[in-house]
């Protein structure tokens, strides 16, 4: 709500930012375009906990501004339905210094992989 949404922008104008935990928040569309500059105002972030966000919502958006988190080692996005917006996983790659990432329940595969 209205809430979060000044939350989210006082966090924007936090440039040292390095911790970001907001796990368990429900986000829409709006505020999943929020969170989204707020990473790209905040490149000094290394962890960042969105599980149980529903950042499906607009998930191009946020992929985009991970991509431009290059100081990002820690990433959670457990507990999200991203399985249909898999393929904007790969700008994951552009975050040369990440070394965890949290995927569980996330449905990447309809039905469980067989590996």
């Amino acid at each position: 709500g209205a809430q979060t949404r000044k939350v989210l922008r006082v966090l924007g104008n936090c440039k040292a930012l390095s911790h970001l935990n907001l796990s368990g928040n429900k986000f829409r569309d709006k505020g999943v375009k929020l969170v989204a500059s707020v990473l790209e105002q905040c490149r000094s972030i290394s962890h960042l906990d969105l599980s149980g966000t529903r950042i499906f919502f607009q998930f191009e958006d946020l992929a985009k501004a991970l991509s431009g988190c290059k100081q990002l080692t820690h990433l959670d996005l457990s507990c999200n339905n991203i399985g249909p917006f898999a393929n904007h996983l790969a700008v994951l790659g552009q975050c040369e210094a990440l070394s965890c990432v949290k995927f569980k329940r996330v449905n990447l595969c309809p039905r469980g992989a067989d590996f």
